[in-house]
């Protein structure tokens, strides 16, 4: 059966893309996901671009802040009046700017750009002409991929017919309006890769170039490499000749020049595979449910080590967590936490920069809780059960605020979703505040973390959900400012994400 852009997978992979599609989903609030690890760069001044509704401006605007009472205001009244221009999908350039998608009211949703301030936000460029916009109408799913030197790729649809590949094609920027364009039309079907997956799906390879999913009718979904110019973008492999194509998931670097992703084939079924960016080194790692079987890798994530954990699943095992160093050898369970036919599930991978990594895990007697792993067995263990017995505390992603040092909201059933630090030792899992006293709870979305500061959403009862700031410490944390006064008013922040320099 083949699949069209905007179908569902079949195969192997089937089960990696409910959790894909949940990923994507959330990232639409905060495209920059929240189980980033602690970069260098990170130590710099802090500064974070959201969206807002003050009560004045519509339903939400661009607001920046850089941790102070005073550094936290409104960017741009983009849409004048009572709509808003609703930004979404936060994606830093890496040169202190940020790319976007609003609708400012004439020119639909569009590409636009802004470095914090009001001279220095614009929209990019107007690349469908008119009120309908060139955004995709799933735009909630669809992320721009950054090359992380100040380029990026989204989709867009121009509008134009007769271009022999019209409909969503891959567009490239630099932050200006000369250097958007198009980078290269795919044939794709009249609506061209109307699908949600399509360069939401990728991976900066850390050299120039960029690894993403793109659909065309001759290959189906396939990975495909670019290095920002028409003559450097090309199909990287065609995996799974074919209609429908190997269907290409997870894609996460591994160590500069080196990425992993998911790929099914039909000898393999969906399994894990590495590329340099080349024909010849794109190729099946370890086929880890030998035969058609798929193990379904997913959330490979790297330990900045060379080495990256990942979740897949063997009939033997159930989806268990595994580790690489990037060859067949180095491929390996680490833990079968739930032993025999059972399944942990383990997820929201994020790397401590230390060589270990915390995520979430299940067992039966403590459902789904905060994990450590430095890769070996032995060093994978329960951190601490916080929603004591079969109940989940609900963690929905970590922010690593200092090296060996992690963020996270949780419920532990007594005080509601709070906030929660970790350095990866049971003793140092605890409450860092309860922001809202009693059983509702006043933590909401937490964000990557930069400067030794993370900001979030927080609620303490009185003024409605308003953006806070934490160092990890109870006196460090605190309401930045209430940006809708009104009595029972929020402004409800959301879509954090870091102007990274």
């Amino acid at each position: 059966m083949s699949h069209s852009p905007g179908s569902g997978a079949g195969g192997g992979l089937s089960c990696i893309f409910s959790p894909l599609r949940a990923g994507l989903a959330a990232l639409a609030v905060a495209a920059t996901a929240a189980a980033l690890p602690l970069r260098a760069e990170d130590a710099a001044a802090p500064r974070w671009l959201f969206t807002a509704n003050d009560g004045t401006t519509g339903m939400s605007e661009l607001f920046v802040t850089d941790g102070s009472r005073a550094g936290t205001r409104r960017v741009h009244d983009i849409r004048p009046g009572s709509d808003g221009s609703s930004p979404m999908l936060l994606a830093p350039l890496g040169d202190g700017r940020m790319l976007f998608w609003a609708d400012d009211g004439a020119s639909g949703r569009e590409p636009w750009v802004s470095d914090g301030s009001r001279a220095g936000t614009r929209r990019l460029r107007d690349v469908r002409p008119g009120a309908a916009g060139s955004a995709l109408p799933s735009l909630l799913f669809s992320r721009i991929a950054a090359f992380g030197d100040g380029r990026a790729l989204f989709l867009a649809d121009d509008g134009l017919a007769g271009t022999g590949a019209p409909g969503f094609q891959p567009w490239v920027t630099d932050g200006t309006r000369a250097a958007t364009r198009v980078l290269r039309r795919i044939p794709a079907g009249p609506n061209g890769c109307g699908d949600s997956r399509c360069v939401s799906v990728h991976a900066a390879l850390g050299d120039g170039r960029l690894l993403f999913l793109f659909f065309s009718t001759a290959h189906g979904f396939e990975p495909w490499i670019t290095d920002g110019t028409r003559a450097g973008t090309r199909l990287l492999r065609d995996i799974s000749p074919g209609a429908d194509g190997s269907v290409p998931t997870d894609m996460a670097p591994l160590r500069p020049g080196r990425v992993l992703f998911g790929a099914s084939a039909p000898a393999t079924g969906g399994e894990l595979w590495i590329s340099d960016g080349t024909r010849a080194g794109t190729r099946l790692l370890r086929d880890i449910n030998p035969g058609p079987g798929s193990s379904s890798p997913g959330g490979m994530t790297a330990l900045g080590d060379g080495r990256a954990i990942f979740a897949a699943t063997l009939p033997e095992t159930g989806r268990e967590l595994w580790i690489t160093d990037g060859t067949r050898a180095g491929t390996r369970q680490v833990r079968d936490i739930v032993p025999g036919t059972g399944t942990s599930i383990p997820r929201l991978f994020t790397a401590l920069g230390d060589g270990r990594a915390v995520f979430v895990a299940f067992t039966d007697a403590t459902g789904l809780e905060p994990w450590v792993t430095d890769g070996s067995a032995g060093g994978t263990r329960l951190l601490r059960d916080i929603f004591s017995g079969p109940g989940a505390s609900s963690i929905e992603g970590f922010a690593v605020i200092a090296p060996a040092r992690a963020l996270f909201t949780a419920s532990d059933g007594i005080h509601g979703r709070e906030l929660w630090v970790t350095d990866g030792t049971p003793a140092g899992t605890r409450l860092v505040r309860d922001i809202r006293p009693g059983p509702i709870g006043g933590a909401g979305q937490l964000v990557h973390a930069r400067g030794g500061l993370a900001v979030l959403a927080g609620n303490d009862g009185v003024n409605g959900s308003e953006p806070w700031v934490t160092d990890g410490t109870a006196a460090g944390t605190r309401l930045l400012r209430d940006l809708n006064p009104a009595p029972g008013a929020s402004s409800s922040p959301g879509g954090y994400a870091p102007l990274l320099p």
